[in-house]
């Protein structure tokens, strides 16, 4: 009896999995079929948004529609079959490649494809008698290149819509000549800034846009936030873009994501071991150690972080995340994720500095995997529509004097799309009062943003040195027995509230040229209060820094605060 009860338990599990499965398989049909599948955050009230549903049907009416055979749960299938069935037959991309000399003395191979030229010795020719003709950049993934299949699927479709695409080949991927003892460095954003000048000079008046995907959406975010206004690019789509480097990292070490960890790092290795003679010299990389690598934060570990002076994996990881700048993004930037990334996590989307900034259009599909998006029972890829769509039409709708680059619309008609102008209070506006602090400045209403300017220069110190600094103030500017604990914590808070509060009154004096009351930066340079000792410059600088940052963090909460109150009023 005991038996026969075991197998009847067994017979009903596998009946309830199997009827499970059927079920799930009829629900991923039917949702292909007719479902829209995509989600899109964007402000409806900002005028260069307001054409979006009628001519991105990809994005609103048509929608995603994911291959129905697919099994539901991490996007795992449409990551790897993305890079085996993507387009019947391959699309055949005719490259001319032009290599350019970096100010560091390296190289970057670009690869042009150009619409209407099929003969690559035409490309050459052809490149400087297009003046005007449309251009897009595209910037690859890790270890990827121009003749990456999501790559040349992309400039296929451009090609065919009348865009010029130029592949900016990372150093040492595409098979490109590496000169200098440095990779490429997802916090580095000279080389995109150096190429960009370069196209816009070759083509002052011609539309520019530029595609990122997966680490080359995240250095292109990264470089728009840097550039702000002054960015030569009309639009921009980012595509599958990790934003926080840290949680990427981590969904890379979960168990079901080892295909990919394991083969990154073989890719990584081999890039090195070609060039590995270049690093034979250096002081703190000991190339076997980077040879016996065997995954992604290893590899960063032993080269990246030690090539580029960080302290730690995580502080480089940080430094590089570009969900930080996409609040001081300029110019129309998509950015497509999919629901199901094993590698760009749903955590790590940075919805609500998206939601503050109206230039930004975030779109989520159900399902499409890691730069997979593949629909129909065909598998062909989906991702490449809506781009050229949103592309397409910002150059149809931006006047033809932002063609050239900068923000779409000026500053009275940003504050006149948004309700309240409370989203405005978040990121920059495009003139705004500079501290006297290099690397940073303030917003109208004394927020610390990055300056592009003095960014393009010196990469920000990392945290663990910036902060490191003002905790060592602490401890020595209040000497025990001095305070009690809470005439401590009160003094503080008041004086805080003091410097936010000078910060901001000075920030807006700041434009009529009236003298400021003393700043956050002024107080550092005056030295310390009363009773703090002698302290080192680069102490006070330290926390001068650290307040500056808490300021910032303080105003965005504060506005999203009111933001939410109103809402909650108009609800009741």
């Amino acid at each position: 009896m005991n038996e026969c009860g075991t197998w009847t338990a067994l017979s009903c599990l596998c009946s309830w999995t199997l009827w499970s499965a059927a079920l799930l398989a009829l629900f991923r049909i039917v949702r292909a079929a007719i479902g829209k599948n995509v989600t899109v955050h964007y402000n409806e009230s900002f005028p260069l948004y307001q054409w979006l549903p009628r001519e991105c049907p990809s994005l609103f009416s048509s929608g995603y529609h994911p291959t129905p055979w697919l099994p539901l749960g991490p996007g795992h299938l449409q990551t790897v079959l993305a890079n085996v069935f993507d387009s019947h037959p391959e699309p055949a991309v005719p490259y001319y490649r032009e290599v350019l000399q970096t100010p560091d003395g390296g190289k970057l191979a670009l690869d042009w494809c150009l619409a209407g030229v099929s003969n690559v010795r035409d490309v050459s020719r052809q490149i400087r008698q297009r003046p005007n003709h449309s251009i897009c950049l595209i910037l690859h993934g890790l270890t990827g290149g121009s003749r990456a299949r999501y790559v040349r699927s992309i400039v296929d479709k451009m090609v065919r819509n009348s865009f010029d695409c130029v592949v900016l080949n990372a150093r040492g991927c595409g098979q490109s000549e590496v000169v200098t003892p440095r990779l490429f460095c997802a916090a580095e954003t000279a080389d995109v800034r150096f190429v960009a000048a370069h196209l816009r000079a070759r083509r002052p008046t011609a539309p520019m846009t530029a595609v990122g995907i997966s680490l080359g959406a995240n250095i292109l975010v990264k470089w728009l936030g840097e550039e702000g206004d002054r960015a030569p690019v009309c639009a921009a789509a980012s595509l599958a873009n990790p934003f926080d480097m840290v949680e990427s990292s981590r969904a890379l070490c979960r168990w079901d994501c080892w295909l990919y960890r394991t083969q990154l790092g073989a890719s990584l290795r081999k890039l090195f071991y070609r060039h590995r003679s270049l690093f034979a010299n250096h002081e703190q990389v000991d190339i076997d150690a980077v040879v016996r690598t065997t995954a992604v934060r290893d590899f960063d570990e032993q080269l990246t972080r030690r090539v580029f002076g960080y302290h730690t994996v995580d502080d480089y990881y940080r430094d590089a995340s570009s969900a930080k700048y996409v609040p001081f993004v300029r110019v129309p930037l998509l950015c497509l994720q999919a629901d199901d990334d094993p590698i760009s996590v749903m955590d790590a989307i940075p919805f609500d500095e998206a939601s503050l900034n109206p230039y930004v259009v975030l779109a989520v599909t159900n399902g499409g995997g890691h730069v997979g998006w593949l629909e129909g029972w065909r598998m062909r890829s989906w991702v490449k529509s809506p781009v050229q769509q949103f592309f397409a039409s910002c150059i149809a709708h931006l006047p033809e004097s932002r063609l050239q680059g900068g923000h779409g619309v000026s500053k009275e008609a940003l504050e006149h799309s948004l309700v309240d102008g409370t989203a405005c209070r978040s990121f920059v506006p495009p003139e705004v009062p500079r501290t006297s602090t290099p690397g940073v400045r303030l917003s109208s209403t004394g927020a610390l943003v990055p300056d592009a300017e003095t960014a393009r220069g010196a990469r920000p110190r990392p945290l663990a040195e910036r902060y490191r600094g003002s905790l060592e103030l602490v401890h020595r500017s209040e000497p025990s027995g001095q305070r009690s604990e809470g005439e401590s914590e009160e003094h503080s808070h008041e004086s805080l509230t003091q410097i936010l509060a000078d910060e901001t009154a000075a920030s807006r004096r700041g434009v009529s040229g009236e003298a400021p009351h003393a700043t956050v930066a002024s107080v550092a340079a005056e030295g310390p209060e009363e009773g703090a000792g002698d302290l080192p410059a680069e102490d006070s600088v330290a926390l001068s820094e650290a307040l500056r940052d808490l300021q910032g963090v303080i105003l965005q909460s504060r506005a999203r605060m009111e933001q939410l109150e109103r809402t909650i009023v108009s609800e009741q």
